[in-house]
């Protein structure tokens, strides 16, 4: 067609109607042409992006195969183990099975043995029962022995079940050591110097003695021997009436500067003047034995009877002025 207008363009002019319909024929035609070029650029883009997509799509499933092939011989390896541990499981189970069926015993039971729910021993009841009963039995026995083999006296009733003579009071022993509640001994004059000496020598402790008057020569001391003023003195008298004498030497060893820590003594009648006047005089006495004792011990003994008890006991009270022609 472009060949036939360009021959009738040649022959003839432009405006020629026969051209001007070639020329239209030739611009719809180009147009349809361009028309079907865009489109075929269209549908080749569009087959172009797909055949991406499935390249991209094909390329990520080449790159997981080796994951999925990891994962596929993992899988693999671990049944192939899991296989092998089974067959040589089966395999000791058949050899065990064939041991069992070679050493099998020919031993039959004859009768199924039978027992109590509870041990045979050890017997705790018995063992519980003994423990007791040796645990009574030895500590009496050890006691018994020792009370048997014990030649002691102890009490003062074991000295009036062995003995017949009175029995008027106790006279403590102790122990050759400084007593920390005195620090000197001093014996009255004169009764109490051989007592006094006695007990300062069990004690380890200075002694000396009183007079009940100073010496009518020399320093005139009335108190003899070793003793520092400040020193704490028990003081030993023999026999306390009235108190009158012992509290005279009680003065004296405080008139010395020394403190008096108390008095002891072989027996007292407990006269109640003397008791006044130790307590007046802020002086302790302690006595081995006194008047009651002694009533005590002659009435067991059936020396007086009760009925001299209320006398004796009158007497006391007022030594000096008691009267028995008025009782």
């Amino acid at each position: 067609m472009l060949l036939k207008r360009d021959k009738l363009v040649a022959g003839s002019s432009n405006k020629n109607p026969i051209v001007i319909d070639l020329n239209n024929s030739l611009g719809a035609m180009k147009q349809t042409i361009i028309r079907s070029v865009d489109n075929l650029i269209v549908g080749l883009n569009i087959q172009l992006k797909n055949i991406r997509d499935q390249e991209e799509q094909t390329t990520k499933r080449i790159e997981a195969v080796p994951t999925q092939q990891k994962y596929v011989l993992t899988v693999e390896r671990q049944q192939k183990i899991k296989e092998e541990l089974y067959l040589y499981l089966l395999n000791k189970r058949e050899e065990n099975g064939l041991t069992l069926a070679i050493t099998e015993s020919n031993a039959r039971i004859i009768d199924p043995a039978s027992g109590s729910s509870e041990p045979v021993a050890p017997k705790s009841i018995m063992i519980l029962f003994a423990a007791v009963v040796l645990g009574a039995v030895i500590p009496m026995g050890v006691l018994w022995l020792l009370n048997v083999t014990d030649t002691k006296v102890r009490t003062r009733r074991e000295l009036d079940d062995a003995l017949s003579v009175p029995f008027l009071g106790d006279i403590p022993r102790h122990s050759t050591y400084k007593d920390e509640n005195a620090d000197a001994i001093a014996g009255v004059a004169t009764g109490a110097i051989a007592q006094g000496a006695l007990v300062a020598d069990l004690l380890g402790l200075p002694f000396v003695y009183i007079r009940s008057t100073p010496k009518d020569h020399g320093l005139e001391n009335l108190i003899e021997g070793e003793l520092k003023p400040g020193s704490k003195v028990v003081i030993v008298e023999d026999l306390v009436s009235t108190g009158g004498s012992s509290l005279k030497a009680v003065q004296a060893v405080r008139n010395f500067g020394c403190d008096v820590a108390g008095m002891v003594a072989i027996f007292t009648y407990g006269f109640p003047v003397a008791v006044e006047a130790f307590k007046e005089a802020k002086v302790t006495l302690t006595t081995l034995s006194n008047y009651d004792a002694v009533l005590e011990e002659a009435l067991r003994t059936d020396y007086i009877d009760e009925s001299e008890i209320a006398v004796l006991q009158e007497w006391r009270k007022d030594p000096a002025n008691w009267n028995p022609e008025t009782k």
